[in-house]
């Protein structure tokens, strides 16, 4: 004894056009590819699901043939870069901070640099870098970044920077 429901017919159902599309697409940019954007594409392909299987605080974005993959710390014009260099062979994680009060934030941390580096346990340059726009913490690992065999202690040592500079810097950027 409820009212009577409109009867709804499918005008059209989906297809596989637009899939299609999307392949295409993606096959034409990665013939454009160089080959060094290919192997960077690749690397971060391997780090995605690694990342996913292997990280419960940090989650990767989709892999892009780039040298870089930025990862959110919970803060506007903040985030985490890690970079996989093949010019000068190195991978790095690294603290990006843009914020209106970059240098005064900078300055706050680099005040606690022993406390940090201590947590850490590792030492990190620290770029204050007045004539741009930005400040970074880094750390780098040299390595032969074009040796695939390599890749998983890359994407190890990646993992683990991350996520002791994710615990270590994470609250005190959120403040």
């Amino acid at each position: 004894n409820s009212i009577c429901a409109p009867r709804f017919k499918m005008a059209s159902k989906p297809n596989d056009w637009i899939k299609s599309m999307k392949v295409a697409a993606r096959t034409m940019r990665s013939e454009n590819l160089t080959p060094t954007k290919l192997l960077q594409r690749k690397f971060w392909e391997g780090f995605h699901p690694y990342l996913s299987q292997n990280s419960k605080i940090v989650s990767p974005q989709s892999p892009r043939a780039q040298h870089w993959m930025n990862l959110a710390l919970g803060r506007t014009n903040i985030h985490h870069k890690i970079t996989m260099n093949t010019r000068d062979k190195l991978v790095s994680s690294s603290i990006i901070i843009k914020t209106e009060n970059r240098l005064a934030l900078f300055n706050q941390l680099q005040d606690e640099k022993e406390t940090i580096e201590s947590e850490l346990g590792f030492e990190l340059e620290w770029h204050e870098l007045l004539e741009k726009k930005e400040s970074i913490v880094a750390i780098n690992h040299h390595c032969d970044t074009k040796d695939e065999s390599q890749w998983p202690e890359m994407y190890a040592w990646l993992t683990e920077k991350l996520e002791a500079m994710q615990k270590t810097f994470g609250p005190r950027l959120r403040k």
